[in-house]
């Protein structure tokens, strides 16, 4: 019983945090389906999505992108050394 409200807890909790976020994204995402909408009566294909990156997704470019920085300043070394300090970061 208590998991169970311990876990109902933390989804309305994250549920919570997002809503003053999408509340203020409102009018940007209004315009934006706007523009699509209007880009696809003149035959463009609508490049803008608004979903994110999951964590996975952003772990592995940070890593990558620590790695990339790393190689550059101390070789393989730095490269293992980046590749965990963006790893790290991107879990900020």
């Amino acid at each position: 019983m208590f998991k169970l409200y311990y876990s109902t807890r933390l989804d309305m909790d994250r549920a919570n945090l997002e809503y003053p976020s999408k509340d203020l994204m409102w009018n940007i995402n209004l315009f934006e389906n706007a523009r699509a909408i209007l880009g696809a009566m003149s035959g463009t294909a609508a490049t803008a999505s608004g979903n994110e990156p999951s964590q996975a997704q952003k772990s592995l470019g940070g890593a990558a992108s620590g790695a990339a920085a790393g190689y550059m300043i101390g070789g393989g070394y730095g490269a293992v050394i980046g590749g965990i300090i963006g790893l790290a970061l991107s879990f900020m």
